[in-house]
């Protein structure tokens, strides 16, 4: 009797493990969904570059995006992202 308990009890843990996984998968997979996306133009202007150095980001993968229908689509948070990767800040250009 006291086996079934440890089995029941062992199961009810992996249950209730398994079920905050899947909210978790949940909770990223909307907000991937409800993630603002930008379209090619917008990111040239947005980051002030030419088509060819778009390219290049995107060619080296420094840059990802989606593409449907020949359409490229960007993330608001990888072009932040790909900012944030490139930032000097004022004390380390002093040292320059």
């Amino acid at each position: 009797m006291e086996d079934l308990i440890s089995i029941l009890s062992g199961m009810r843990r992996e249950l209730e493990c398994l079920v905050k996984s899947l909210a978790q998968v949940k909770k990223s997979h909307t907000q991937c969904l409800t993630e603002e996306w930008n379209r090619k133009p917008q990111v040239l202007k947005m980051l002030g570059i030419s088509k060819r150095t778009l390219g290049k980001l995107t060619h080296t993968g420094q840059l990802p995006f989606a593409k449907i229908n020949g359409i490229l689509y960007f993330r608001t948070s990888d072009v932040e992202r790909l900012l944030n990767d490139h930032y000097v800040s004022p004390s380390a250009k002093a040292l320059r």
